[in-house]
């Protein structure tokens, strides 16, 4: 039955200790509490901690494959209306994503062609969409992305996004 005892009068002496200590005052480090000789200044310090890996950090190719989402959120590759050639711009973003793919030659990639507001109807924004596809992923060879990871697919108009001319895209995902 000591524990009890302990388990008491323990938590009240340490609440005694810290109603002894004057408010606002912190003694320098080493020093002791004024007026109570009998308490020495405990500092304490945070044990280091690692930072924990994220799965790029595990997976270098996670790591390229995060880099060309990033490219392609902040350089969209899209296109004109009714059109499957590629913009200065949109050009730019593919040589970006090449060089990107250069860093992970196993990586499979998929590149996918949408459409919107194409005159006659469905197919013919599913025919466009392919086209576009098709431009994107030979740009990508002709970077230097090896023709045979490369993947097309059309989509047609059936994933638009908020606006018209943001729907007029390309999407390239890394696998």
């Amino acid at each position: 039955m000591w524990w009890a005892l302990a388990l008491l009068t323990v938590p009240t002496a340490l609440a005694a200790v810290a109603v002894l200590a004057p408010v606002g005052e912190s003694p320098a480090p080493g020093r002791s509490v004024p007026g109570n000789d009998a308490v020495a200044d405990l500092s304490i310090v945070a044990a280091p901690t690692a930072a924990r890996p994220t799965p790029a950090d595990r997976d270098p190719a996670a790591a390229e494959r995060e880099r060309v989402t990033v490219l392609l959120a902040d350089r969209p590759i899209v296109f004109t209306a009714d059109s499957a050639d590629l913009t200065a711009p949109a050009a730019e973003t593919v040589r970006e994503v090449a060089r990107l793919l250069a860093a992970v030659p196993g990586a499979a990639v998929l590149v996918e062609g949408h459409a919107a507001d194409t005159p006659g109807g469905l197919e013919a924004a599913r025919l466009l969409s392919e086209r576009r596809a098709d431009v994107v992923a030979d740009a990508l060879v002709a970077a230097g992305v090896s023709a045979e990871r490369v993947a097309t697919r059309g989509r047609g108009a059936e994933a638009p996004l908020t606006t018209v001319e943001r729907s007029r895209r390309v999407e390239i995902s890394v696998r």
